[in-house]
């Protein structure tokens, strides 16, 4: 009923400030609770028949009877609660933000690992066997070079060790609780719980700290070099691997042949 009695003040406001726009948006919200007090619907029928004068003499009435009995309410709380709710459904549109554009580099990711995971192992294999094969020509070098000989191979087996792990992790970013619990139905916004003014400043410290952490981490995601690579390929992934495909069968021909002549 509150909020109810507030948007017929507005209207009120609005009619005194011959300001149409203002009363057809408020119109439009309370129509669907004509059914509900039934002198709504005397007032709407004048609002829309653009009696203003007897509408306005219908609203009056109304609020003259309701006010009075109407629960003060703090406009601090009202607006911490509006304030709460914006957030709410800023920080909604960034998690669903995000989530797309993780989604986007997945997808590019397992398509890349598809494509051209074997050969890439392949050619890793090869610098490994290669690294070795060197390493064992300079058994009676002296202990530097041996060294160094090792470290290629160390580097090779950390490179083929590295991939293999990236192709068992999951990195898919984990989905918001809030977004689960919209999906499930159990979702309610804590701007229509709280009536509390120091748990809704706290509530919206942190839900503003969340959104600016989104933000922030959106913004890192379109500044990496994977994601501008991924919006300049254009969705235009076949003819890139097709590519890249082409050249490191080169590569591991070419390393092939010289592990031929090593052995």
């Amino acid at each position: 009923m509150q909020q109810l009695i507030k948007r017929l003040e507005i209207i009120k406001a609005a009619i005194s400030l011959e300001d149409e726009e203002t009363i057809s948006l408020q119109v439009d919200k309370i129509r669907c609770r004509s059914g509900e007090v039934e002198e709504l619907t005397l007032i709407l029928s004048c609002l829309d028949t653009l009696d203003y004068p007897e509408a306005l003499s219908h609203i009056t009435t109304f609020l003259n009877i309701h006010t009075p009995v109407t629960p003060w309410g703090d406009p601090e709380i009202a607006a911490l609660k509006l304030e709460l709710q914006g957030l709410e459904r800023r920080l909604i549109l960034l998690s669903g933000e995000r989530d797309e554009f993780l989604y986007t580099i997945d997808g590019f990711n397992r398509q890349y690992s598809v494509c051209l995971g074997e050969i890439i192992s392949q050619i890793l294999k090869l610098q490994v066997m290669l690294a070795g094969a060197e390493e064992a020509k300079h058994i009676g070098d002296n202990e530097e070079t041996r060294k160094e000989y090792e470290k290629v191979k160390e580097k090779a087996e950390e490179q083929y060790q590295e991939l293999n792990n990236a192709y068992r992790m999951n990195d898919q970013a984990t989905v918001e609780e809030i977004l689960v619990s919209l999906e499930s139905g159990a979702f309610v916004a804590a701007s229509e719980q709280m009536d509390d003014k120091e748990k809704l400043r706290t509530h919206i410290k942190g839900l503003r700290q969340r959104v600016d952490e989104l933000a922030a981490e959106i913004e890192r995601i379109q500044e990496d070099n994977i994601w501008q690579f991924v919006v300049q390929l254009g969705g235009k992934y076949d003819a890139y691997f097709t590519e890249q495909e082409a050249a490191l069968k080169e590569e591991r021909e070419r390393l092939r042949q010289e592990f031929r002549k090593m052995v």
